[in-house]
């Protein structure tokens, strides 16, 4: 599932939320993993950084030249919760959280 981007700074928020829809319990130790990972990557040439929320898997990449910006695609998805996270992705992408 091709999420698109959203906000970097929502990225953290993003992976809690989607921890708790599949009863993972996204920590600090997690954000550490993600947050060293994703530096150096790229949507369009690569690479991409992938790390496992409970069973779903995550792909993260920076927009090239824009690193307050990361593409999202997520793989595992079920059916029921493809429209779940789309309002979550619409939310991230349209709002700056805090």
């Amino acid at each position: 599932m091709d999420l698109g981007w959203i906000w970097t700074g929502n990225l953290r928020p993003f992976l809690v939320e989607l921890g708790r829809l599949t009863g993972y319990g996204f920590d600090d130790s997690d954000w550490i993993a993600v947050e060293y990972g994703i530096q150096g990557t790229d949507s369009e040439a690569g690479p991409w950084f992938s790390y496992p929320v409970g069973r779903i898997g995550v792909r993260l990449a920076l927009e090239p030249g824009a690193d307050e910006m990361v593409t999202v695609k997520l793989e595992g998805v079920t059916a029921a919760e493809r429209k779940k996270l789309r309002w979550l992705g619409d939310l991230v992408r349209e709002w700056h959280l805090s």
